[in-house]
């Protein structure tokens, strides 16, 4: 009963969010208004200004006008990144045993990758409070592996400055680096802690907006922490994974493009601030078959050594967890000024409410993690040359896996948007990996490696 009436009170407050929204004088959707700048971030969309009118108009970075009418407007915008990865610089460290005892093989690679490709969609249709976005996403890096190629799309309905509604397929705001400002990191993919704590992307609907002043939140209702490779049969029935974020910019009012780069490029000259609170919380399955109980197909929930926690034996010999309650707090506070970038997010996690294959008796009733990154970044030479170190660390009972990463960033047309990455990596058994990020799961040792990229 108490459940049913917290989701009635739910709806029946966003209903009152709307009808009021509607009620206010409607602000102009091409100004310079800071929640449509997030907004149309989000989906990596231009921002289009009074001087950028008609078909043909270009923002570096967002894209392309094909075509602008009364009836709409018709957007095109591209990324890629080609990707050189060297983890086979120590030769030792190729085998690791897990808390279970069971001995894990690292596979280290070495190969040069057409790594990301991305085309976006953007515009509006006949009211431009109603705006859509998608895009189609591939990597070389797992082609031919499930996944490799995905669509996404989202559609919105801006009431005001305080509400805009939204459904599709769309990030979880459960860490900084899920709100829309990739690919605008340091580097070209996310820390190890960041990536290992993260919940993904969902297919759901959410509310973002103002609140008061410089303080804006985003709220998201979804299937499950990670929408890639799911089918709807294997969803459960709960639909209760919810994911909040409330973030407050309070000397600047903004925190650079894309709801905030992780870089100063704009070399600002008043200090910019953002300090951000962020819960997630889901009911998360194995999704593995029921005649096979050893499969599973859920690889976004680790324990801290690595191991899949849907693996058998993960928490004790000869059990298998078919369901757990994952819960995530991440914790942020970043500043930038006259180019120099400091970002830094602290992350609480835990798993509980176990259900175990066949009912077996579990010996623990919860696991707690923690984790930190913190990355800082200078303009060496004011939009052309930067340099970055960036650290991050889990604190679990399984392990403590850690990494330290430098990095140069070269940008040779004086332009974000196109820039050359190298890279060096030290991680200490990283608990998060595979083909898409740099390093591989379980490895001990440095990693090399250098990316040329186009955003356009």
């Amino acid at each position: 009963m108490l459940k049913f009436t917290c989701k009635l009170f739910s709806i029946l407050l966003l209903l009152f969010l709307a009808v009021n929204a509607c009620s206010q004088e409607q602000k102009s959707l091409t100004g310079k208004d800071s929640l449509n700048k997030v907004i149309m971030d989000s989906l990596g969309a231009p921002d289009r200004n009074s001087n950028m009118v008609g078909w043909g108009s270009f923002a570096p970075g967002k894209g392309f006008t094909v075509a602008k009418t009364k009836y709409g407007e018709f957007n095109f915008s591209a990324y890629m990144l080609i990707r050189y990865v060297n983890q086979m610089v120590d030769p030792a460290n190729r085998s690791f045993t897990d808390h279970t005892g069971a001995r894990q093989q690292v596979d280290p690679r070495q190969d040069i990758t057409m790594h990301r490709a991305l085309t976006w969609f953007t515009g509006w249709l006949i009211d431009p409070r109603l705006r859509y976005g998608f895009s189609l996403w591939a990597s070389g890096s797992i082609q031919g592996t499930q996944g490799h190629v995905q669509v996404t799309g989202a559609l919105h309905y801006r009431f005001s400055e305080h509400l805009n509604l939204g459904g599709g397929i769309g990030s979880l705001p459960g860490n900084r680096s899920n709100m829309g400002n990739w690919p605008l990191f340091l580097g070209t993919d996310r820390r190890m802690a960041d990536a290992y704590m993260a919940p993904g992307y969902g297919q759901g609907i959410w509310a973002e907006g103002k609140i008061a002043g410089r303080v804006y939140y985003k709220t998201m209702l979804a299937n499950n922490i990670n929408a890639v490779g799911i089918d709807a049969t294997q969803l459960d029935k709960r639909l209760n994974t919810s994911s909040t974020a409330i973030w407050w910019m309070p000397t600047t009012g903004e925190f650079g493009p894309r709801s905030g780069a992780f870089n100063d490029y704009e070399l600002h000259a008043i200090p910019a601030t953002l300090f951000s609170a962020r819960f997630t919380t889901s009911t998360e399955e194995r999704f593995g078959q029921v005649a096979k109980p050893e499969t599973l197909e859920n690889s976004s929930i680790r324990l801290s050594d690595g191991t899949n926690a849907f693996a058998p034996n993960a928490f004790a010999p000869g059990v298998i967890v078919d369901q757990l309650n994952y819960k995530m707090l991440a914790l942020e506070a970043a500043v930038k000024y006259k180019g120099l970038a400091i970002n830094t997010e602290y992350y609480f996690r835990w798993l509980n409410r176990f259900k175990t294959y066949q009912n077996a008796p579990l010996p623990l009733r919860e696991v707690d993690d923690q984790a930190v990154q913190v990355q800082v970044a200078y303009q060496l030479k004011p939009k052309r040359l930067e340099s970055y170190l960036a650290f991050s660390k889990i604190f679990g009972d399984y392990g403590k896996p850690y990494e330290i990463g430098v990095g140069v960033n070269i940008f040779p047309f004086a332009s974000r948007n196109i820039r050359l990455n190298t890279e060096a990596n030290y991680l200490n058994r990283a608990a998060f990996g595979g083909l898409f990020v740099p390093y591989a799961l379980y490895q001990k040792g440095t990693v090399l490696h250098a990316s040329f990229e186009v955003l356009f």
